[in-house]
């Protein structure tokens, strides 16, 4: 349990300080590189939402972690730049995921070469996956800038944990009722996603709360190392 924790931190920390570095020397080096470890976190979410992981009575599945992420990601984009440009980022990434969704759908059903490997067996639903996590990700994350800059006029500027909180917590809530919904409706029994529903809002919220820090850090991070005349 204490190597699950101190896993999860180390991989917040370093994701959070990266893209913040990144973010920082935007100007000089351009937003392909956060735009980039953004949608990746994205892809990986995706991809291993199908694994499911029992932590006591909770069941979640193993991508909540860097899914979590790309909502401190936001925030921290929000809080430094705004939201144009925290859109323009929920924009690419939600692209990327329609485009690998329909990549993974052709790779399932154009017949492969001989003694090729199939992943048909691997991927038979994660088309159905990623379209619904397009779905909910546009939703989730258009809420999130959303509600972020609501709190942020509300607050003139100020409790930045007050706005990290109160934006991500019903972001996380709207994005996970909608996507176990969409992507595992009529797949697995609703006893089960309800489960899942709940203890994975459940470890979102607590790594919501654990990750605001982190919120800090990155727009330390970032004051710290912008250029000039950003």
């Amino acid at each position: 349990m204490l190597g699950w924790i101190a896993i999860l931190i180390l991989t917040i920390l370093f994701s959070t300080t990266a893209y913040s570095y990144l973010l920082a020397k935007a100007k000089r080096w351009g937003m392909i590189y956060p735009t980039a470890l953004f949608s990746g976190l994205t892809i990986l979410a995706n991809i291993f939402a199908v694994q499911f992981v029992q932590l006591g009575p909770l069941l979640f599945p193993i991508a909540v972690i860097p899914y979590a992420i790309t909502f401190t990601i936001t925030d921290i984009t929000d809080e430094v730049l705004g939201r144009k440009p925290t859109h323009h980022i929920v924009w690419a990434a939600g692209i990327l995921n329609i485009v690998a969704a329909a990549v993974i759908w052709l790779s399932i059903n154009v017949p492969a070469a001989p003694n090729s490997v199939s992943f048909r067996d691997v991927l038979t639903i994660t088309p159905r996956v990623f379209a619904a996590s397009a779905i909910t990700f546009f939703i989730s994350q258009h809420h999130d800038v959303w509600a972020f800059h609501f709190w942020r006029q509300k607050t003139e500027g100020k409790y930045l944990w007050l706005r990290n909180n109160a934006s991500t917590s019903v972001s996380q809530l709207i994005d996970t009722v909608l996507f176990f919904t969409l992507a595992f409706g009529a797949v697995l029994p609703w006893s089960i996603i309800a489960k899942l529903i709940f203890s994975q809002y459940l470890i979102k919220l607590l790594i919501a709360i654990a990750d605001t820090p982190f919120v800090y850090l990155g727009v330390k991070i970032f004051n710290r190392f912008h250029d000039a005349n950003y």
